[in-house]
Parts: structure tokens; C-alpha cells; sequence
């Protein structure tokens, strides 16, 4: 009797990709210093030991420290001068997990050399080239840059926009209509195949189709998505 009742449902869909510009824009905005960008030159070395002996070499002036770059170090995370493959601030603080280390990085001026850090995969010695350069929020390329970072560390900013707008147009809907809440929404109304209460997609029972319904294939385990949506009445 599982199969027995079906329901087929309109829906609209609030995507990540209609978080606002202006919002990302503000964000990086707020927090330049994550998307400036550093110039730094770095020697890589899998040991401790390796990376002292070059310090003591670069102190003495026995060999310069792009010379080091092509013998001493292993180039992890860098090209084959010695610049960071990304040279963002949000690469530079994975690369230097520890705070001492970072900060160490971070204060060197111009032509600096800094003594031997520790990095995520070893140790490394880094020469800053020039002072940071900082980001340029107007770029398209940086909005995009920003998105990325808040889509992976900031995930609660863009989902509580989202629900907020979703349980605006929900309110707007019971009183205005689900057809012009959408249209001034500038939404497009899906519809669904008919869908059977088969929690878990079943194979026993009629199922959601990935192709055709692949927004609701995301709520097949989801209790409280079943339970919403069965109990509605028709037109509801």
C-alpha cells in the first residue's frame, strides 16, 4: 500500500548560485587580507637538518637564494623558481599551519629572508619579493575566488540567505500565489513525476528518478522532507 499514494509537486529551487554579488563583494571586502595576494619565493626540504645547513649557507653568503631554489630545494608547492604555485593569503595559511610559523611569513618585508619554518608536508626557508599585493573585489575572477572560499570555510553565510529567502517566498506564496511569487522571484517551477512515500529509494517500490528528479533524490533519506511533503494538501 506504500506504492498506493502518489503526489506530484511544483517547486522552485533556491541555488548557492543566487547568493547575491554585492554580498560576496562585501565579504571579501571585510576580509581583504585573506585575498591578498603575497610574493614570496620558498625553498622546500623534507628534514630539519636540510633546511639549517642552507640558512647557515645563506647567512654566510656562500650561495644566493636562487641558487638554493635549483639545488637544495624540492620545489613541494612551488614552481621551478621557487613561487608558490598560489600565492594567495588563504594558500599561504594552509601551507604555514602553525601560527608562530605564519607570522614569521607574513612580517617579512622586501628582499627578507626568514629563518626555517615548519609547513604542512616539512620545513622551508621563504624570501619575500615585494610587499602583498591586495585584491581587486571589482574583478570578476576575485568575486570568484571569494565565492569559492566562503563555499568551503563560510557554508552558514550563503545557507542562512538562502532558507531566509526561501521562507520569504514561502509566506509570499500562501498569500500571493505560488506562480507570481515565482515569476517576481524570477524562479522557474519544476515539476515533479509522480513521487511514492519510499523512503531510501527502495527498489521494491517506485523510485525517484536521479535524471528527472534529481533535486528531490537529495531528500530520499531526509525524514523530515517526507513528512512535509506528504502531509500537504492539494493546492497547499
Amino acid at each position: 500500500k506504500m506504492a498506493e499514494k502518489e503526489r506530484i509537486f511544483k517547486y522552485v529551487v533556491f541555488e548557492e548560485s543566487q547568493f547575491p554579488q554585492d554580498k560576496i563583494r562585501t565579504y571579501g571586502e571585510e576580509h581583504a587580507d585573506l585575498f591578498a595576494e603575497h610574493n614570496l619565493l620558498m625553498l622546500t626540504f623534507n628534514s630539519q637538518e636540510d633546511p639549517n645547513k642552507t640558512a647557515q649557507a645563506l647567512q654566510k653568503e656562500e650561495i644566493t637564494f636562487e641558487d638554493a631554489v635549483v639545488t637544495n630545494s624540492t620545489k613541494a608547492g612551488t614552481d621551478s623558481n621557487g613561487k608558490l604555485l598560489s600565492s594567495y593569503r588563504t594558500t599561504v595559511n594552509r601551507t604555514f599551519p602553525e601560527s608562530a610559523d605564519l607570522d614569521t611569513v607574513l612580517k617579512l618585508g622586501a628582499d627578507e629572508i626568514s629563518s626555517v619554518v615548519k609547513t604542512s608536508s616539512g620545513y622551508a626557508i621563504v624570501k619575500c619579493t615585494a610587499p602583498a599585493t591586495a585584491a581587486d573585489f571589482t574583478l570578476a575572477e576575485t568575486q570568484d575566488r571569494v565565492f569559492s572560499y566562503m563555499k568551503s570555510n563560510e557554508r552558514g553565510i550563503i545557507e542562512d540567505y538562502l532558507e531566509q529567502k526561501a521562507k520569504t517566498f514561502s509566506e509570499a506564496a500562501k498569500i500571493g500565489g505560488f506562480t507570481r511569487e515565482a515569476s517576481v522571484n524570477d524562479l522557474v517551477i519544476q515539476t515533479s513525476n509522480p513521487i511514492t512515500l519510499n523512503y531510501g529509494n527502495a527498489a521494491i517500490l517506485p523510485q525517484i528518478s536521479s535524471q528527472s528528479d534529481s533535486f528531490f533524490t537529495t531528500g530520499i533519506r531526509n525524514e523530515t522532507f517526507y513528512k512535509k511533503a506528504f502531509a500537504l494538501k492539494q493546492g497547499e
